[in-house]
């Protein structure tokens, strides 16, 4: 003790601080070295370890590290419909390569979903440092890629599956709370109805098309009073009989909890599709047209869709 009765260390005042060293030395590092590897680009596991850094951040009130783990969680995350877009087809074609491969990348001839995985941001533990510290703009992305899976797809277990087996990407489901599994699992029901709705928006393509109708034929033609559809009619019908239904109409797994809808990517595989349908010109048109109005309705409607206005 000093001559002041108070604690000290080499004649500095000691302070005690009840806080994990752990994240006490996170804390020190991260703002004495800029390249700090919890900040690398890529690192899935950045929202498990910058929750206890932001934790103390924000008691000690040290807003620069407060905003820069915000700004790194935005940066993993798509915020618009084009960039949600875009991650999941960079997601698809690293899907592609590992089935392609057909090589073992672990001993036991299997395929790692990780090695996968590794490269792409987890949800779960994304919405835990994003609900528990106010970033809501990666929310609505990350909730809807969470409600692609299901519980099953644990992130610890998730290690060493045979290439069939990579279907829906895992998360850290445990870090979810309450309140959030609650959005997870009202959102997957609503999600799941939306699926089995997008063969209205295909009919819609020959409704209120004013001076642009259908030019292959009429949209219908009676003969000897029989009712004909026109060409495009019928192949939009085949589309939705063929394409969708089977799949969005399945009550098998009527939450979505085995493996979630995901009409987001639907309705783009259906827009990139639309010029191999055969339509006419102006039909495929109003099918890109109508296909996308629909998946930027259903994006801006996400908010609602997870509740996140109640946050």
């Amino acid at each position: 003790m000093d001559d002041a009765g108070r604690e000290a260390y080499d004649g500095i005042p000691l302070v005690h601080l009840h806080d994990d060293a752990k994240y006490v030395a996170h804390l020190m590092e991260s703002l004495y070295n800029p390249g700090f590897p919890i900040f690398e680009n890529l690192n899935t596991d950045f929202p498990v370890n910058a929750w206890g850094l932001m934790n103390l951040a924000t008691k000690y009130q040290v807003d620069s590290l407060c905003k820069r783990i915000a700004n790194h969680l935005e940066q993993q995350w798509p915020q618009t419909l084009e960039a949600y877009v875009q991650a999941q087809l960079t997601i698809r074609k690293a899907y592609g390569s590992q089935w392609m491969l057909k090589a073992p990348l672990n001993p036991g001839g299997v395929l790692s979903e990780r090695s996968i995985y590794l490269s792409f941001p987890e949800p779960g533990a994304a919405i835990r440092l994003a609900t528990d510290f106010d970033i809501p703009s990666i929310l609505p992305a990350a909730f809807y890629s969470l409600s692609t899976s299901g519980p099953a797809r644990d992130w610890e277990s998730a290690r060493d599956i045979a290439s069939h087996s990579l279907t829906t990407r895992p998360a850290r489901w445990e870090l979810l709370n309450d309140d959030n599994l609650l959005r997870y699992y009202r959102a997957k029901y609503s999600l799941k109805k939306k699926l089995a709705q997008l063969s209205n928006v295909l009919r819609d393509i020959f409704s209120d098309r004013g001076d642009n109708p259908c030019t292959g034929e009429s949209p219908y033609t009676i003969d000897d009073n029989e009712m004909t559809l026109s060409p495009c009619i019928t192949i939009v019908l085949k589309v939705i009989e063929t394409g969708m239904r089977s799949k969005a109409e399945d009550t098998s797994d009527a939450l979505g909890v085995v493996q979630g809808a995901d009409p987001l990517m639907k309705l783009f595989d259906l827009t990139a599709d639309v010029d191999n349908w055969e339509l006419c010109m102006r039909c495929a048109d109003a099918a890109k047209k109508r296909l996308l109005e629909r998946m930027h309705a259903l994006w801006n409607e996400l908010p609602e869709i997870f509740n996140l206005g109640r946050l």
